[in-house]
């Protein structure tokens, strides 16, 4: 569902960037995404697990990670709770682009290694997700795949 709210937002003009939140935004300087963004467009959005990220025709991706209580809001209308607003893209036509989360607990990032994602839980078929989830005695061993909680330990 984030990733089709995401979605909203791909071929509209960024012209502006709210960046100033300096945990959500880390590793970079308040400023920096903007510099990045503004002018450009968010021209597709993708979506593995809990990782979202969008190509722009700036050069960059921009990467979303929702944390354990983000949600991403593409409105025209201003916020109730403006202070949970952690990252904002304002596009030309007035829309807003808005991770909201209280907690602090996403992420957004420019060009963030992506290479070390599995494969997504819907992508991936049964026997190849059997492949993936280990034995008890691995358990604490695996990676699963991205979407797929650690919690799950099959039996054996």
């Amino acid at each position: 569902m984030a990733r089709q709210v995401l979605e909203q937002a791909v071929g509209r003009e960024v012209v502006e960037v709210d960046d100033r939140d300096t945990w959500v935004c880390r590793p970079h300087e308040p400023g920096e995404i903007a510099r990045a963004l503004e002018g450009g467009r968010l021209t597709a959005a993708h979506r593995r697990g809990k990782t979202m990220w969008c190509d722009t025709d700036t050069g960059h991706t921009l990467d979303v990670h929702l944390g354990m209580g983000g949600r991403l809001s593409v409105t025209d209308e201003r916020p109730d709770r403006p202070e949970w607003d952690r990252f904002t893209l304002t596009f030309a036509d007035g829309g807003r682009l808005r991770l909201v989360d209280r907690c602090r607990l996403g992420r957004v990032r420019l060009d963030a290694d992506l290479s070390a994602l599995g494969p997504d839980a819907e992508e991936i078929t049964p026997a190849e997700f059997r492949t993936r989830v280990p034995s008890t005695a691995e358990k604490y061993r695996w990676h699963p795949p991205d979407g797929v909680s650690t919690m799950y330990v099959p039996p054996g």
